[in-house]
């Protein structure tokens, strides 16, 4: 099954970053849906076709291949109020780019005769221009009904990803190991921006600009090592009274973070004892020093 139309619904970062990906490997845009009459023309150009705009319904009835590029909390009520006027095509594919809602949320496509799917790029984009630069070589899951399931896979190699199939019981899982592994890094960052604010480091800007080539030297080393072998630090060597140190300093000076410490202190000691530099008995020291009582964080 060979889907060469496509419209988008929803020309955000997205839905403009397929758009233009897709065009370029001999897909046919056939219409954008836009809130409005700006966006859709900002969304032709960047996708560098002539685009028929209109409503939703007639926007999505042009192709056999239709993109939900929309907010997720909107992506079911969206599909409705297409498929109630019946403007998805018999046989046509309905796709939302969402990472944690499986495609069974647009089962009302069915009604049409349509079938309906997922694909969910595993990279954070700021803009479309970037999304078209770095799309190239990542991970996209998919999931969909059975007899889309391949045409799905080809929709992502010719965006320039790699195909990763996630069954649709599993994308929360899916969606929280990525939320994990990209959302809270920025959080750790600012957690550890804060703790360096308190010791009077300097400007935050300044504490943020510091960090972060350790961070990156750290991902360099997974990249090159992988995990545990990246693990560096004093959990990893057994130092157990610099980790003291730690939890004696974050209690005293920033109790607001002394759980998070201890927390990703404590799974650290597992990595350690993965990678065969930590010591046993130090990891068993190491860990009593992490559960001692908890400061109760301030209101």
């Amino acid at each position: 099954m060979a889907a060469r139309e496509v419209a988008i619904i929803g020309a955000g970062v997205v839905g403009s970053a397929f758009g233009h990906l897709l065009r370029r490997k001999g897909y046919e845009i056939k219409g954008v849906y836009c809130r409005t009459r700006k966006a859709v023309r900002v969304a032709s150009d960047f996708i560098g076709q002539r685009i028929n705009d209109g409503d939703m319904a007639h926007t999505a009835s042009s192709a056999d291949l239709v993109f939900l590029t929309v907010p997720d909390r909107v992506i079911a009520p969206v599909c409705h109020e297409i498929a109630s006027k019946k403007g998805f095509r018999e046989g046509a594919t309905v796709i939302h780019a969402s990472g944690a809602l499986p495609s069974t949320v647009l089962n009302e496509a069915h009604c049409c005769g349509a079938f309906v799917g997922s694909i969910h790029p595993l990279m954070s984009f700021a803009n479309p221009q970037e999304a078209v630069e770095r799309f190239p070589g990542i991970f996209c899951s998919y999931e969909s009904d059975p007899e889309v399931n391949p045409m799905l896979k080809d929709v992502v190699q010719a965006l320039g990803g790699i195909p990763l199939s996630v069954p649709a019981c599993d994308k929360a899982l899916y969606h929280a190991a990525a939320s994990t592994a990209s959302n809270f890094v920025v959080t750790l960052l600012a957690v550890a921006r804060e703790i360096l604010s308190v010791a009077n480091f300097g400007h935050e800007n300044v504490s943020l600009e510091s960090l972060l080539p350790l961070v990156k030297s750290a991902v360099s080393n997974v990249e090159a090592v992988g995990i545990p072998e990246a693990l560096t630090g004093p959990i990893s060597r057994g130092d157990v009274d610099v980790v003291k140190a730690h939890v004696d300093a974050i209690s005293e000076q920033a109790p607001r973070y002394l759980d998070v410490y201890r927390e990703l202190g404590k799974l650290t000691i597992s990595l350690g004892l993965e990678k065969g530099s930590l010591d046993p008995s130090a990891g068993q020291e190491i860990f009593k020093v992490l559960e001692a009582q908890t400061v109760e964080a301030p209101q």
